[in-house]
């Protein structure tokens, strides 16, 4: 598994003038650049009095493995400002870990390297579905896997806030998946799972929110437990 920040350094980012367009980590091949929405185009002056500003949020997330139970998770919450250049909000890391050596249970330890909240799964055999442990709190692994709105969507709900939301899967690319909240069906995320022409190209995840951690985590287990089970056919 790679720990190298695939976001470290500059990374230069392109400004057309419909979207913000990241293009350095995939390959011109590969699915697609990033098209990041305008999430607000502003009308202030900018400090010369005479530019408006537009201002866009691209919010991403690469994973460094195609292990979805070994890997971290890098990213970046960023606000582009065309007046003021680039504004990193935030650095996102996460770290999931199976350690060899349970002779029960398979536990996947999932750690954020931000000021986050963490999570455990305790896998009831090495592939098969049991609890998700965060703050205290214990889910069936089956909770993230609930019947959605059609047969390629899986349901979720974050407990305490009674938010529901669902990954729903991409009919012409199966590795593809759009997670939207319910019953708004407004489009939250988008992870791009593959295909990928080289061996060292991994997933990423592109997402229209800010400062939810518990959203951003829940997200990132419902998805890792999808992934895992399609690796099992399941």
């Amino acid at each position: 598994m790679s720990d190298q920040d695939p976001l470290s350094g500059p990374g230069p980012w392109e400004l057309s003038s419909s979207a913000l367009i990241y293009t350095p980590v995939l390959n011109s091949n590969e699915v697609s650049n990033i098209y990041v929405v305008p999430e607000q185009e502003g009308t202030s002056p900018s400090s010369t009095g005479s530019t408006p500003a537009i201002v866009f949020n691209g919010n991403l997330l690469f994973w460094t493995s195609s292990d979805p139970r070994e890997t971290a998770i890098w990213g970046k919450e960023v606000v582009y400002d065309t007046n003021q250049g680039f504004h990193i909000q935030r650095k996102i890391e996460y770290s999931i870990t199976t350690p060899a050596g349970y002779s029960v249970q398979t536990k996947s330890f999932i750690r954020p390297g931000h000021d986050g909240p963490s999570a455990e799964f305790w896998w009831a055999s090495l592939t098969q579905l049991g609890l998700c442990v965060s703050n205290d709190t214990q889910i069936p692994m089956a909770h993230f896997l609930r019947e959605g709105s059609t047969s390629d969507c899986s349901r979720f709900y974050i407990p305490g806030d009674g938010r529901c939301f669902e990954w729903c899967r991409s009919t012409l690319q199966p590795l593809t998946f759009a997670l939207y909240e319910v019953p708004s069906g407004k489009a939250c995320a988008e992870f791009i799972g593959g295909p990928f022409e080289t061996d060292d190209l991994y997933p990423y995840m592109q997402y229209h929110w800010s400062h939810d951690d518990t959203l951003l985590l829940f997200a990132v287990i419902s998805i890792t437990i999808r992934r895992w089970m399609d690796l099992h056919k399941a």
